[in-house]
């Protein structure tokens, strides 16, 4: 797979297929590898690029602890003008997903239509559940200091359910770069887009795994019914975070019915 030297770094990108440009975004510490099924599926109609994100697998180190996702955010805007690339379709799963509202904010230009899966957009709780989940949030932030191997062992048993997702998962974090994927982790612990959300008037697409982590389908709810471009939140049974890897042929039909739509406008 290939490299860009773009904005004072390196970023690590697959470029497959052509067509209607579809831009994968990667949960928090993950790779380009979790999008696999959907590279594989979505390259037949449609040119996907998939990155590894700043501070994740192959691509550039994270460097400081404040403006992450803006950082990243611009490295793909610089990117797709080396890649030559107009405008996209910019999907996110988790973390993914709060990278694509941020980018789809910051760059409206850019983005052909948004695609959220598995995420959320504040982190300013309005209840006691949400405070405790964010207090939990930022407990579990070194967790991504232990060793690699019992990560990779818990991703096994968490997602035993779903054997595609603990495979691919399990291998995703024998390669993770903790320090990094830490920063990246506090960052997003200290968002709030909710009061922005009501610019993105694009074709929206927002699915959410159920049962998932807690309160992951009402996060998702509030992000689907502030965004105007959305028209509903799809819920995605008998799935975890990341979706695309609990319910491969799920997620795959409901991407593609969404694009499809975005291909006859």
């Amino acid at each position: 797979m290939p490299f860009a030297n773009v904005n004072g770094t390196t970023i690590h990108y697959s470029d497959t297929g052509s067509g209607l440009p579809l831009v994968l975004i990667h949960g928090i510490g993950a790779t380009l590898k979790m999008w696999h099924p959907q590279i594989k599926e979505f390259s037949k109609q449609y040119r996907v690029i998939a990155i590894d994100v700043r501070g994740v697998g192959k691509s550039g180190e994270l460097t400081g602890w404040t403006k992450i996702v803006e950082r990243q955010t611009k490295d793909l805007v610089c990117l797709l003008q080396y890649l030559d690339i107009e405008k996209a379709v910019i999907c996110g799963v988790s973390y993914g997903g709060i990278f694509a509202q941020r980018f789809v904010l910051d760059y409206p230009e850019k983005c052909f239509a948004l695609c959220v899966i598995d995420s959320y957009s504040t982190t300013r709780p309005q209840n006691v559940k949400e405070f405790l989940w964010l207090v939990n949030n930022y407990l579990g932030a070194p967790s991504n200091l232990l060793p690699k191997k019992w990560l990779s062992a818990a991703m096994r048993m968490v997602y035993k359910k779903w054997p595609e997702a603990a495979r691919c998962l399990s291998e995703v974090t024998l390669e993770l770069r903790g320090v990094e994927t830490m920063k990246t982790r506090l960052a997003i612990n200290y968002i709030d887009y909710l009061p922005e959300l009501n610019r993105i008037t694009i074709p929206t697409f927002c699915a959410v795994g159920e049962p998932s982590w807690w309160l992951a389908v009402s996060f998702m709810q509030k992000t689907a019914d502030t965004i105007p471009g959305c028209d509903k939140l799809h819920i995605i049974h008998n799935s975890f975070d990341p979706s695309n890897l609990c319910q491969i042929d799920v997620f795959n039909k409901l991407l593609h019915s969404f694009l499809k739509k975005l291909r006859t406008v």
